[in-house]
């Protein structure tokens, strides 16, 4: 005779939902961290933290910056929660003694705020280069302006940005602050007299009088790619029968695409007023047009960061304990000695249930 059966739930009615305080105990159990003990975690290193003497004796605002926790246990978890509730604790109770760096979250947006209000700045950047240029551009003939003619407009260790547009600008507002003193000629004239300065036979010429060069400069030691290429491989599979075989043929195609972008570095603009006749620079006037979107960390006084680690145990029965100690350091970044660091830790055993074996 068979007999078989199996477990039922205590309750068999419908399923319901319990409101519980953060720092109330549930029914679900298990052998790891509550919410409870993260809470306390996060007073308990406030506290520590706040009175270390690096903190306690600062004059000034304390700025720190967050480095990922490591999980070195077997539980699959947010390990960012433990400093999470961290930063809100000391952000709480610092009143301003404490400072951190939003290091994830929003910098796309933050990326988009800040080139917006650099682009705004743009025109009031041209109007400093000419106003500059005009200052120290000699006085033509009388009756005639001074011929000036667009020259070249490169990008020094920046690719894929367009100098000539920025060139442009300043060009009308060199025609609107100089009030007939210059006129443009054409490119045609332009370039043949940039021509005569490339290959150093420059003379002086009826054409044009002086070039307006300028050239996008990068703010870093390598080249800041603007442009990108990008591959697309595309694979297409077909199967061909025969009486007696079938095969399947492949054939490959591979699109390459060019994608731009804005590299992020900071970006200056140096235009100059170039003598066609000897090839010298009469003058030249530099502006700054974007900043890098720099994270802010560099400024930080302190790192913070922290590890959890694990002692479990499992009996070949329904026994599981598991000793959860969370670390959490203070580093100085410049000579990277921890200045600081404690500890929680938790020791829990359950049983397993006859349904869940």
């Amino acid at each position: 005779m068979l007999v078989s059966g199996c477990a039922t739930p205590d309750d068999p009615g419908t399923s319901r939902t319990q409101i519980l305080h953060p720092d109330q105990e549930d029914d679900v159990g298990g052998t790891f961290l509550e919410s409870s003990d993260i809470r306390t975690i996060a007073q308990q290193m406030t506290s520590a933290i706040l009175s270390t003497p690096e903190l306690s004796s600062a004059g000034e605002t304390t700025r720190i910056a967050l480095a990922p926790v490591r999980n070195n246990t077997r539980f699959l978890i947010d390990s960012q929660i433990f400093l999470k509730r961290l930063r809100i604790e000391l952000n709480r109770v610092s009143q301003g003694r404490v400072r951190f760096f939003m290091q994830d979250n929003a910098q796309e947006v933050r990326r988009e705020v800040l080139l917006e209000q650099d682009e705004t700045a743009w025109d009031a950047a041209a109007d400093e280069i000419a106003g500059n240029l005009l200052q120290d551009l000699p006085q033509g003939d009388a009756g005639r302006p001074i011929r000036l003619g667009m020259g070249q407009a490169k990008n020094v260790n920046i690719t894929g940005m367009n100098a000539k547009s920025f060139l442009t600008i300043v060009r009308s507002r060199l025609l609107e602050r100089s009030k007939g003193r210059v006129a443009f000629v054409s490119d045609q004239v332009a370039e043949q007299a940039q021509k005569r300065i490339e290959e150093k036979t420059a003379a002086p010429t009826a054409g044009v009088d002086y070039l307006l060069c300028g050239e996008f400069v990068a703010q870093a030691i390598q080249v800041a790619e603007g442009k990108q290429q990008v591959e697309l491989k595309i694979k297409e599979k077909t199967e061909v029968y025969g009486q007696t075989y079938s095969k399947e043929n492949t054939d490959e195609e591979t699109l390459t695409f060019e994608t731009r972008q804005n590299p992020n570095v900071t970006k200056r603009f140096h235009c100059q007023l170039v003598n066609t006749g000897d090839g010298t620079i009469l003058c030249e006037k530099t502006v700054l047009l974007e900043r890098k979107m720099a994270s802010g960390v560099g400024a930080a006084d302190y790192i913070l960061t922290g590890e959890i680690s694990a002692l479990s145990k499992a009996s070949q029965g329904a026994s599981r304990s598991d000793y959860v100690i969370v670390s959490f350091q203070l580093v100085d970044p410049r000579s990277n000695e921890v200045l600081w660091e404690d500890a929680y830790e938790s020791k829990r055993a359950s049983q397993i249930g006859t349904v869940y074996r």
